[in-house]
């Protein structure tokens, strides 16, 4: 066995990312290390594994986590030698040094199951599936290619293997979960329920497009092979897919988490004159809350008008401005250019109006 993976979702991971602390106190944790040698944590295993591993003269295994999670191998690692670290400080020296945990990164919506969901995949296949997965057509995997004990040609189906995930999870980020949260809360005001429905709102789709292409692609670093534009066309189009029954009350929720995940990083950026703008790593603004994205002063004094009032504001901004790839022609130009007093000023208009 050379590799081990995990998909246990981003709730089973023991780790406070605006804390970056290990909760070694949660009960099953706990309960790994009184007792290492029965786990009953995903963790537990893996560090167990590992021990005989070690103790057998065997190289060690490969973890890569499949987790919809900001930087996830560097968080199961984390989490790995912080379990470690308390049950044998030896074992810990070697799996620090030794295993080797890859990013990946998958690009997938899944909706959540319904009855209806269940229903059909009875019909279609006979079988009695409590829980069916559903998903939509398009789908990306990329993952570090850091596998010392050899991998799987997983190229061949469609994987990206890369000697770095963070850009490219810079890229889902800031294009496809910030897209969410721009359509998201206009779209329950005007009472669609689902994010193909608001798609078919004029404004919204105009709303959405100017983000894409005028504000989110500014705070974005070029990647060889990618067409920000074309990438930018196809989430509109995946929102935009009937079949892919994605609720608004779901891309709405943890708002105050999600706002400031996706959306006040991309604002901060585009506040920063274009000769000191840096790519932050995705995990240094994954998991913060609101109330550590703010100063103290701020979270008191701030005004915020309406969501009926920036929805207005907002449609009136996007049918009086130009089209959105013009702007975003020129904006980039200027950008790569450097600052100048004749270049147009990067606007975070729909962004921060949200």
């Amino acid at each position: 066995m050379r590799i081990v993976s995990l998909t246990i979702t981003e709730g089973g991971y023991f780790y406070d990312a605006a804390r970056d602390e290990v909760q070694l106190d949660a009960p099953g944790l706990a309960h790994d290390l009184e007792d290492p040698s029965h786990p009953t944590t995903a963790f537990g295993c893996l560090v167990e594994g590992l021990r005989r591993r070690r103790s057998a003269g065997v190289a060690p295994f490969t973890v890569l986590s499949c987790d919809n999670l900001h930087a996830n191998g560097d968080v199961t690692g984390r989490v790995v030698t912080a379990l470690a670290s308390h049950i044998d400080a030896n074992l810990w020296r070697w799996i620090y040094g030794q295993v080797a945990f890859p990013n990946s990164m998958v690009d997938r919506i899944t909706p959540r199951t319904t009855k209806t969901d269940i229903g059909i995949a009875t019909r279609l296949t006979g079988l009695d599936d409590a829980w069916p997965v559903t998903c939509e057509p398009f789908s990306q995997w990329v993952i570090e290619d850091r596998f010392p004990t050899g991998r799987p040609a997983w190229e061949r189906v469609g994987a990206q293997l890369v000697d770095d995930v963070r850009p490219y999870e810079l890229m889902k980020m800031r294009r496809r979960n910030a897209g969410h949260q721009v359509l998201a809360y206009p779209g329950r005001l005007l009472g669609f329920r689902y994010a193909y429905q608001a798609c078919t709102d004029p404004t919204i789709r105009r709303l959405l497009e100017r983000y894409l292409n005028q504000e989110g692609s500014q705070t974005l670093p070029d990647l060889p092979g990618v067409d920000l534009g074309g990438y930018s066309a196809t989430i509109v189009e995946r929102f935009g897919n009937p079949q892919v029954e994605d609720a608004l009350a779901r891309l709405s929720s943890q708002s105050s988490t999600m706002i400031s995940t996706y959306l006040l990083p991309v604002v901060r950026n585009l506040s920063t004159p274009a000769s000191q703008r840096r790519w932050p790593s995705p995990s240094s603004c994954a998991g913060r809350g609101s109330s550590r994205a703010l100063p103290r002063t701020a979270r008191r004094s701030r005004s915020w008008t309406t969501a009926s009032q920036t929805y207005e504001r907002v449609r009136h901004d996007t049918t009086t401005t130009s089209s959105p790839s013009s702007a975003a022609t020129r904006s980039s130009t200027a950008w790569r250019a450097g600052p100048s007093s004749n270049a147009p000023t990067p606007t975070c208009s729909a962004v921060s109006a949200l």
